[in-house]
């Protein structure tokens, strides 16, 4: 892929009486590929950056790093280790992380991949960025059996213990053949082990012999996710593919399916596909295109017309078209990709006759890196529905950002985006309204001392039949500084402001936090406490709220893949709300969790918490939760 700089923003807005406050965020840039051109059988390492401009510092040993991949549709595939990091990233400072994935063999031609990041009760995520990825070229030391095994099991109060297992095996042959197996599934109390997902194919360099679910069927307007048998052969430059399945998750023979494709030059393939139900009377027919001008730009589309009656006694037919067009091309200092899709009302899927898809959804994202020092990406998406005559839902997004990293020079992140929702009054839900967010953040490395400050206004709009307009504006200061060898001290202080515009109030929180780290072995064992006393009011006196949230943490690092945490936080909350009394409560919560790598291979992770608490002051019911988490991987 090059060295590509990918810069994209993620907004998570929490909402409490009112008030709303943008305590995580983030811009992610892809940074470079090792090596620049993915190869099925390989690992590729990803080199991220992901920029903190929310109003919260990210906690060492509470945040992983992880990407998943996508097919050519954006169909899930899988995801790789979630690397759980140790590092304190103040607002406006920079994570820099490097995620390694070993390609499966059986990988080749355009994927999609995202970066995400997993807090304890939440995740960020990136938009969809490119991945291409070269066939396999088997060699003597490649392995013969690849695959990855990932056992989960948790448990609390809120579900019932459960137990999942996602599992991935390729066995490589010769000529150039391999077969590959993948299932997945869980197992509770209540339910029996069951398999959600499984897949079993042969592929060689003239048959393809495949069973299970597929992502895609045959194409993405005809027949996507599906459960069944497709066979596919090659004569020449021609390709020939088989299917007989079902949309659902049994191996009925409800729908049957034939495609082809040609290779009228090396670079462009001509292909054609249909689908009907078992009755004959419900069908969908497809031609589409892949056009590639150069290894770095790529063009395909996809024309579709289906024809399906509502029921078996009508003679009725309801007729309909489907469009899709997709674009990209990316270079060491530019990235784009767009596309485009349409569906009408009357355009049906053989497995579904009597549901209407009518939509229309446009994508698009650009990004280009100035020069080393100066990045900028606009990213744009919209989406539109009617299911029925008269109802229809819209959805609209778009942000643009800019990065600057100068030598010496303090860091600079911008970034704006705007969202709106519609949906009309025949909908189930009356939706009407705008968001726009606009953040900056600045950080500066003196010698030792980390500055950063961070900032961020975002105004709301709701035009339904009970109107609304706030406000916010928040701002966040943070330092950090080494008192010694051992000692290193923090203070955060964050101030947000809240206006109702429509009811005239002003909802005002503030907080401030200080903190304090003992490196007792540096860069092995540390201690650490922390308190943060946060306070929210508005201006009529109506709403007073006061948090006090102490913390301490004892970490210990055997190595800089591994490490065991236990913690003790302590939350003491008072509520005010006038003409009633002051109600307080207190929640204890104690946690344990550890990230170890038994081998190189091979890793296990365990997060345990107990939370006693939580219940008004005087309460008579008592409350208490514990739950557990334990993830097994090996890859092989």
């Amino acid at each position: 892929m090059g060295r590509v700089v990918v810069l994209v923003l993620v907004f998570f807005i929490f909402c409490k009486a009112g008030f709303a406050f943008s305590e995580n965020s983030a811009i992610f840039r892809i940074i470079t590929t090792t090596p620049p051109s993915a190869q099925a059988g390989k690992e590729i390492v990803f080199e991220i950056e992901i920029t903190n401009t929310g109003s919260e510092a990210w906690v060492a040993g509470e945040y992983s790093v992880f990407i998943k991949v996508y097919d050519t549709n954006k169909s899930y595939l899988t995801e790789t280790d979630k690397t759980r990091q140790f590092e304190d990233i103040a607002p406006a400072e920079a994570l820099a992380v490097n995620i390694d994935f070993d390609i499966p063999a059986d990988y080749s031609g355009t994927y999609h991949y995202r970066v995400g990041m997993e807090f304890e009760e939440e995740a960020l995520f990136s938009h969809y960025f490119i991945l291409r990825v070269l066939p396999l070229a088997p060699v003597p030391e490649v392995k013969k059996l690849t695959g990855s095994i990932q056992i989960n099991y948790q448990d609390n109060q809120a579900i019932e213990p459960t137990t999942s297992l996602n599992l991935r095996l390729v066995s490589l042959l010769p000529v150039g053949s391999y077969l590959r197996f993948s299932t997945s599934g869980r197992s509770t109390p209540s339910i029996n082990p069951e398999l959600s997902n499984f897949f079993i194919s042969y592929h060689s360099q003239k048959l393809d012999l495949s069973a299970g679910d597929f992502a895609t069927g045959l194409s993405e307007l005809t027949l996507t996710r599906s459960r069944g048998v497709k066979v596919g052969t090659r004569l020449g430059e021609i390709d020939l593919v088989g299917l007989v399945g079902s949309s659902q998750k049994t191996f009925k023979d409800d729908l049957y399916g034939l495609g082809g494709s040609v290779y009228l030059r090396s670079n462009l393939t001509l292909g054609v596909n249909y689908v009907q139900d078992k009755n004959g009377q419900n069908s969908v027919a497809s031609l589409d295109t892949e056009f590639a001008l150069s290894p770095e730009m790529s063009l395909s589309g996809e024309y579709a017309w289906s024809s399906c009656k509502e029921d078996e006694i009508e003679s009725a037919t309801r007729t309909g078209n489907a469009f899709r067009i997709e674009a990209s091309a990316y270079s060491e200092k530019l990235i784009l990709d767009g596309s485009y899709e349409r569906t009408d009302q009357n355009f049906c899927s053989p497995s579904m006759p009597d549901v209407s898809t009518g939509y229309e959804e446009y994508d698009f994202f650009l990004d280009y890196s100035f020069f080393d020092y100066m990045s900028g990406s606009f990213y744009y998406n919209h989406y539109s529905d009617s299911f029925q005559p008269g109802d229809i839902f819209r959805y609209s997004l778009a942000d643009a950002s800019l990065s600057f990293f100068l030598p010496k020079l303090p860091s600079l992140s911008i970034a704006y985006d705007i969202s709106e929702n519609f949906s009309n009054e025949d909908s189930e839900v009356l939706i009407d309204d705008t968001t726009n967010t606009f953040a900056f953040g600045l950080s500066y490395p003196i010698k030792k001392v980390r500055l950063s400050i961070s900032h961020s206004r975002s105004n709301y709009e709701d035009r339904t039949e009970f109107p609304s307009q706030e406000s916010t504006v928040s701002n966040t200061y943070a330092v950090s500084a080494p008192c010694g060898k051992y000692l290193v001290l923090s203070t955060h202080y964050g101030i947000s402001d809240t206006k109702d515009l429509i009811a005239l109030n002003t909802i005002r929180y503030r907080y401030v936090t200080w903190g304090v780290e003992y490196k007792i072995i540096p860069d092995k064992l540390s201690l650490s406490t922390q308190y943060k006393i946060g306070r929210n009011k508005d201006i009529e006196n109506t709403v007073d709220n006061r948090k006090v949230t102490t913390t301490l943490t004892l970490s210990y690092y055997p190595t800089k893949r591994n490490m065991v945490r236990l913690g003790y936080v302590l939350t003491d909350e008072d509520n005010f709300i006038i003409g009633a009394n002051a109600p307080t409560s207190d929640r204890e919560n104690i946690y344990f969790m550890s990230h170890y790598n038994l081998t190189e291979e091979q890793s296990i992770e365990l997060r345990y918490s107990l939370i006693n608490g939580g219940e008004p002051t005087g309460s008579t019911t008592g409350s208490q939760n514990q739950s557990i988490h334990l993830t097994y991987n090996y890859r092989f």
